[in-house]
């Protein structure tokens, strides 16, 4: 039967990789990178947070990296839902309020408006996996320091 330990850091790697596929996947993109540009205050840097992401183990030393990794990450994620998200619409030229800018061409307008619909949901997995790997962290932590208190149920948090 494989250690508890054992469990929690495949666990914990596969949340990472999660995070990582599906930040390159839809976020490390020219479009959206591009729309990152004009966000005020947009201090984190996608392709830091993916190269840091892209650990393939995580020792006690990446801990450390993975929870500023998981800060940075939050930060953006909220500057993308106060900026981006209320006007990704008319960023993304397919907005009816603005049909003077609207795209012309349909596939551009088809892709783009599948992006705007999945785009808060995206932001949400993203969010999601964060805390499921802050759970982790802050479980692990625990574990390491021997603390006494309330400790977090690993696979609890994870199953919810």
């Amino acid at each position: 039967m494989a250690s508890t330990g054992y469990t929690e850091e495949r666990t914990l790697s596969l949340l990472i990789k999660e995070l990582f596929e599906l930040l390159t996947f839809y976020f490390s993109q020219n479009w959206f990178l591009i729309l990152l540009e004009d966000i005020p205050g947009n201090e984190p840097d996608m392709h830091e947070i993916l190269g840091l992401l892209s650990y393939q183990t995580i020792s006690l030393e990446d801990r450390q990296k993975l929870k500023d990794i998981i800060i940075l990450l939050d930060h953006l994620v909220s500057i993308i839902k106060r900026f981006l998200l209320p006007v990704i619409r008319e960023k993304l030229r397919i907005s009816g309020l603005v049909p003077e800018k609207q795209l012309k061409d349909r596939d551009e307008r088809i892709r783009n408006g599948f992006i705007a619909s999945v785009f808060p949901d995206n932001l949400e997995r993203i969010s999601l996996i964060s805390d499921k790997i802050k759970c982790y962290l802050k479980c692990s932590s625990e574990k390491i320091s021997n603390s006494p208190g309330i400790h977090c149920n690993f696979k609890k948090k994870l199953l919810h």
